[in-house]
């Protein structure tokens, strides 16, 4: 398995905020982090809760919904991604069971607007949803990719 040395616990989180003037906006976020085996990815999707004394958008990550995303999801996100599919699973989604609730994560390509749809929700009430452009698609894709890689340590030896 990966040495947790190897890379940075407090890396950078990759973060899109779609944040409204009803302030009710929605927030998404990719937290990776390393355990003692190995490294793990996290998604977060949180709701606006107003603003700050800056008058910024602010969010309650605390309450949002929160999904461990192993390869085998980060493979499904990376087939919408890359064009291979449509939509996660015909449209049905991640499939996450815990104690406290039941997860599903969407992403599909919207080809009339030539971007993705990523939502969580949640059998608690919990939904959030935004549009990425293909940009923020493409450093998603980037980003999972790298995952996969640093979950199998695999190198190239010359």
């Amino acid at each position: 398995m990966t040495e947790p040395s190897k890379f940075r616990p407090n890396s950078k989180q990759w973060r899109v905020y779609r944040p409204n003037k009803t302030q009710n906006g929605v927030a998404f976020s990719l937290q990776f982090t390393v355990k003692q085996n190995g490294p793990m990815l996290f998604l977060v999707g949180a709701g606006q809760t107003g603003v700050d004394a800056n008058n910024n958008a602010s969010f309650d990550w605390q309450k949002g919904i929160t999904v461990k995303i192993d390869e085998v999801d980060a493979a499904e996100m990376l087939a919408v991604l890359t064009g291979r599919q449509d939509s996660i699973r015909g449209d049905k989604g991640l499939f996450h069971q815990t104690k406290d609730a039941n997860k599903i994560v969407k992403l599909a390509y919207r080809n009339d607007t030539n971007a993705f749809d990523l939502g969580m929700s949640d059998n608690s009430g919990g939904k959030y949803f935004c549009r990425l452009s293909v940009a923020e698609a493409e450093v998603l894709t980037v980003l999972l990719r790298e995952f996969i890689r640093l979950l199998y340590n695999w190198q190239v030896i010359n």
